[in-house]
């Protein structure tokens, strides 16, 4: 027997198709696009436009998140009569939708008439309701019509562009310098070309982190440093180059960057931090006698000196066990004849501790919630404990620092800026201020 196609799907898709063929026969036209990432409450947004001074359509960068509802046999629907409805909302839908940082508008699309309904939802005394929370559509008021182009008046004009404009603020990165690099680089003519081979033959005696292209090495380090190894493996000395001259060329930059790369995944493997090559990204492991793991931080605002993150926590969710791993990917940039590594905090989910978990559909709906609720201050701490963890509560990570060879990653950079980001509807301040929850985050 095949699978069943369920009807409340096919009448959800007619809603969300309806809903865009409204937006997209608008005047001015409504860009909207759908999340298929999670289903926690928000269908997707719309970003209104305008008519520009030439007559052409612009953004505005206002935007307002939409929760789309469709239903044949008004299993929603309630207390209706010619005049209007009302709508059967989940009390924590509503709680979400209701304190989710831009406005929300409930759209339902009534499938037996083919017609569309629009509510911004606003607050509402929930206490008086447990369950579920009534919302009342007038048939006439909420109506949204292709040819009456009023989506903007109705919901949108007193809306304010994200950002504003004309204050002072500090823009918080993941960008970070390397503030520490070698003077030289070496690079010399190797007897073999297959790495793996080199490695065999080295076995034992010790091995400098190379970058290797058919038989030329490149390292930041001096291979007499490694005596087995010079004696062995270096055939001849091709040239020895200043740092900042041989960066400045795209090729030579690959490899150094490739040795940084070996360096660092060494380095964190010291601390515990392991690499996944699928999902490209660093992540706690777990004790090996252990569920969980905790790593004590000196924290970025508390008067503690000291408080525990969990790291690594054994989870349980629609029956299924599984681990979810702190965890981080790496990219290095080019800027101004600089090198800098950026650091960008993920999360892993596995089976075991190693295994990465196979259920996407969990995975997706696990890293759909969980991003849904990050906000700013959230990421920041994120970024605060890594480094904070792996700097070991400096204000630099040491890498390397032998010799030569040297990758010392400097404390995240700043920018002042004359924007910031408005703060949640009827609150006092417009404009999001953070020198507090921000404040000299690696200063």
């Amino acid at each position: 027997m095949g699978k069943i196609v369920n009807e409340s799907h096919i009448v959800g898709k007619e809603g969300v198709n309806a809903f865009e063929r409204y937006c997209l026969e608008h005047k001015p036209t409504i860009l909207w696009r759908e999340e298929n990432v999670n289903d926690f409450g928000i269908d997707g947004e719309v970003e209104l436009t305008r008519v520009n001074e030439r007559g052409k359509e612009e953004v505005t960068g206002k935007i307002i998140k939409v929760q789309i509802k469709s239903s044949k046999y008004s299993s929603y629907i309630f207390n209706e009569d010619d005049t209007s409805f009302k709508f059967r909302a989940k009390s924590q839908d509503y709680e979400y939708w209701e304190n989710h940082n831009l406005d929300v508008v409930l759209v339902y699309y009534d499938a037996n008439n083919k017609k569309l309904y629009g509510k911004k939802i606003t607050p509402l005394q929930k206490e008086k309701f447990k369950k579920t929370v009534p919302i009342e559509f007038s048939k006439k008021e909420n109506l949204l019509r292709r040819e009456e182009n009023n989506f903007t008046s109705k919901f949108g004009d007193h809306l304010l562009p994200r950002l504003e404009f004309g204050v002072n603020n500090k823009l918080i990165s993941n960008i970070f310098p390397l503030v520490e690099t070698p003077k030289s680089v070496y690079v010399y003519k190797s007897k073999y070309k297959n790495f793996n081979k080199i490695l065999k033959l080295t076995k034992g005696h010790g091995f400098p982190i190379i970058s290797l292209r058919s038989d030329e090495i490149v390292l930041i380090t001096k291979p007499t440093n490694y005596s087995y190894f010079n004696n062995n493996i270096i055939k001849k000395k091709i040239g020895e180059y200043r740092y900042e001259d041989f960066i400045n060329d795209k090729e030579n930059r690959k490899r150094i960057v490739e040795i940084y790369r070996k360096l660092f995944g060494s380095y964190c493997n010291e601390r515990g931090i392991g690499y996944n090559k699928k999902f490209r990204r660093y992540y706690f492991l777990k004790n090996a006698d252990k569920k969980n793991r905790k790593e004590s931080y000196e924290p970025r605002l508390s008067k503690q000196d000291s408080v525990e993150r969990s790291v690594v926590k054994f989870m349980n969710y629609y029956g299924i066990n599984f681990y979810k791993h702190d965890g981080f990917s790496t990219y290095f940039l080019y800027i101004n004849d600089r090198i800098y590594i950026t650091i960008i905090p993920r999360l892993l989910y596995t089976e075991d501790g190693e295994k990465p978990l196979d259920d996407k559909k969990l995975v997706t709906k696990l890293a759909g919630y969980i991003k849904s609720r990050k906000f700013n201050n959230h990421v920041v701490n994120d970024l605060y404990f890594l480094f904070k963890y792996l700097s070991k509560g400096g204000n630099r990570i040491y890498v390397a620092n032998f010799g030569n060879c040297k990758f010392c990653i400097g404390k995240s950079m700043n920018f002042e800026v004359n924007y910031g980001i408005r703060k949640k509807k009827n609150e006092e301040s417009s404009i999001i201020d953070e020198s507090d929850t921000q404040k000299e985050l690696f200063e």
